[in-house]
């Protein structure tokens, strides 16, 4: 048998090195990442004087990602591989209750996460679901979160807990499709952050009259 000579083989090395180069460079599936989208909810009362600080949320460990969750049947959850929110529910929803919060005008200042300025009272919570919810018909999409309203440097841990309550809303997909899925979220928070919102006030109003803004009168 006869030897190829030594450009052959150099030649044939080449041609297998850059069809592996090809391979490498085959498109991926692009992955879609979404966002809430809403107006921020209007809301009526009386301005306080006082900041509020609306820390991270905890998320369930279900949900504890950035891959958007489905729900096919009972004691099942799958997630998508090429569909995911552009950051963790846990940043994203109290980003935009903080942004509605301002927004509202019903507070002398609101700031978010990793804020150091100050505050009066803090807003915890956890996302104890964001799903969609797939059923013969037609798709849903729901959300639940658990709100807790706590006093800023109250020595006293039985006075520190002003509220707690859970929000839960669920809406109808208009298509069966991941993007529909956000937007019946979008819709969701919109009515919950309003509940929130609202509830809040609601208890601080309630508060010491030395909190409330008496510029007004």
């Amino acid at each position: 048998m006869r030897c190829l000579p030594r450009f052959w083989i150099v030649f044939i090395v080449l041609a297998l090195a850059g069809t592996g180069c090809t391979g490498l460079k085959q498109p991926h599936l692009k992955v879609d990442t979404y966002t809430l989208d809403y107006a921020p909810p209007a809301v009526q009362g009386r301005p306080l004087s006082f900041g509020l600080l609306v820390e991270r949320f905890q998320v369930s460990p279900l949900y504890d990602g950035e891959r958007i969750v489905f729900r096919e049947e009972r004691f099942t959850r799958g997630s998508y591989d090429y569909h995911r929110w552009r950051t963790n529910p846990g940043d994203l929803i109290p980003y935009f209750l903080a942004r509605d919060l301002r927004a509202s005008g019903l507070f002398h200042a609101v700031h978010a996460m990793d804020s150091r300025v100050p505050a009066d009272y803090a807003i915890a919570g956890c996302v104890e679901e964001i799903v969609e919810i797939d059923g013969p018909e037609h798709w849903e999409a729901l959300l639940a979160v658990t709100i807790t309203l706590v006093k800023s440097g109250e020595p006293d841990p039985s006075r520190q807990v002003l509220m707690q309550k859970q929000y839960r809303s669920t809406k109808t997909c208009a298509a069966k499709h991941p993007k529909a899925v956000v937007e019946a979220l979008s819709q969701a928070m919109a009515e919950l952050s309003a509940q929130v919102i609202a509830d809040v006030h609601s208890r601080l109003l309630g508060q010491s009259p030395s909190l409330v803004d008496n510029s007004a009168k």
